[in-house]
């Protein structure tokens, strides 16, 4: 049974990245407009445009974007390798992750290693690796309670059981 669900796409409570972004964008309009007050504004934007795709660049590994590539061709065993090297990358640099916000890299509520820890279950699952993946979600749930997706999936392969069981009676 293949999910049709890519997790890097989906994104949780963006009220208060949106919050900082735009008390961002304020600034930089009061910078620029002692600067000059007729343009000011087309200039606060190439910066608030320009300055999160350079912190991407910098401070996340290209191995994330290569994973959410291959999680979009379904090449599930490729993705795996590359997720396990982007949750090693963020295990070794936390703090990018904590401040993911300030640092105007992601407006995601869920952790970069959160998601990575999720789409690599959900690889898992769709290698047939069933039993892999279960545990995988157990352990996102045990350091990450709130974690919907990891709830979800659980659920889903609780129902799938309970099914099955219920055919084979």
């Amino acid at each position: 049974m293949a999910y049709r669900t890519l997790y890097f796409v989906r994104n949780q409570n963006v009220g208060t990245a949106l919050l900082i972004r735009l008390f961002f964008l304020a600034i930089l309009c009061v910078i620029f407009y002692f600067i000059d007050s007729s343009l000011f504004f087309i200039y606060a934007l190439m910066p608030f445009i320009f300055i999160p795709i350079l912190m991407r660049t910098i401070l996340l590994p290209g191995c994330l974007y290569s994973a959410a590539k291959m999680l979009q061709h379904q090449r599930w065993n490729e993705a795996i390798s590359l997720l396990e090297q982007s949750a090693a990358f963020f295990k070794q640099k936390q703090w990018i992750d904590q401040y993911r916000f300030y640092l105007l890299i992601s407006l995601r509520q869920r952790s970069f290693i959160e998601s990575c820890l999720c789409n690599h279950a959900y690889c898992l699952m769709q290698l047939g690796r069933v039993k892999e993946s279960k545990e995988l979600y157990e352990n996102i749930l045990e350091q990450y309670p709130e974690n919907t997706i990891a709830i979800k999936e659980l659920h889903k392969m609780a129902l799938i059981v309970q099914a099955a069981q219920d055919l084979a009676l």
